[in-house]
């Protein structure tokens, strides 16, 4: 019990600077934006409203979400680097970055867009509850806000390495020291789920976490889960762009969908280093 008790310990402290980090950033924000808004009234004449400059803070922090995300992501690692920089610990090391063969890269890459494009397939032919599907969208609208080139550099590469480096470098890491390693995966990806807002997208992301490591484990490398990730996200930001299909086109392509996915685990399997 003192193993297991030790071990969620110091996963818990890693982990608690990815969420304070995030709730800094957006402390600043909110005070920077309240400001401006409030000097932007003083300068009209017109009388302080507090409740309207409240919702008009947030409507225009919306607007914010890839920067502030981009500048939490930033300011997390560096933080981390600094911890074991003072502890005198090497940061690769310790979360595992790890070169993977050449071999393998290509298979990850395919296993992220395979799953990226199943999981789009889901939400347009299973019949989720409108508001889980409503608030999702809601909730992945606020990440496209900002310049042309912004919402894809946070989304595609900066989320990728910050969460994969967070829950898989640091959180998993620490608890597999402590307990079974299956324990550990399910513990750190129920996490993961809970830190994507919504319940849909918590889901999802509780079966992906789960894919994550597994990808980790294969491949002994954070690399390979950092570059499924980048696929995964660089997929979804592709799709939308892509023409629209009619909906009995889209069931016929969810089973396709799942077979391909299949596919992807088969060959970045048989792909991984032998154990």
């Amino acid at each position: 019990m003192g193993k297991i008790l030790a071990a969620t310990g110091r996963a818990a402290l890693y982990f608690l600077i990815y969420p304070a980090v995030q709730i800094a950033v957006s402390t600043i924000a909110f005070a920077i934006v309240s400001a401006q808004i409030a000097a932007e009234a003083m300068a009209a004449g017109e009388a302080a409203d507090t409740a309207a400059s409240y919702n008009q803070t947030l409507e225009r922090l919306s607007g914010y979400s890839p920067a502030m995300l981009l500048i939490s992501g930033i300011t997390t690692l560096f933080l981390y680097w600094l911890i074991l920089l003072v502890q005198g610990r090497s940061f690769s090391s310790e979360i595992a970055l790890r070169k993977i063969a050449q071999n393998g890269i290509l298979p990850v890459l395919f296993l992220g867009a395979a799953f990226e494009l199943l999981f789009s397939l889901s939400l347009q032919t299973i019949p989720y509850p409108g508001h889980w599907t409503d608030a999702y969208l809601q909730h992945a609208s606020h990440l496209m806000y900002g310049t042309p080139f912004l919402p894809w550099i946070t989304v595609v590469f900066i989320t990728p390495a910050v969460e994969e480096t967070v829950f898989r470098g640091f959180i998993y890491s620490r608890l597999k020291n402590g307990m079974p390693a299956p324990a550990a995966a399910l513990f750190t990806s129920l996490l993961f789920a809970a830190m994507h807002g919504t319940l849909l997208q918590g889901i999802y992301m509780f079966f992906l976490g789960l894919l994550f490591i597994w990808v980790l484990e294969r491949f002994r490398s954070l690399y390979a889960s950092v570059l499924f990730h980048v696929s995964f996200n660089l997929t979804g930001m592709l799709l939308p762009l892509l023409p629209a299909v009619a909906d009995d086109t889209l069931s016929r392509m969810f089973p396709a969908a799942a077979a391909l996915c299949a596919a992807a685990v088969f060959w970045a399997g048989k792909s991984s280093p032998e154990r």
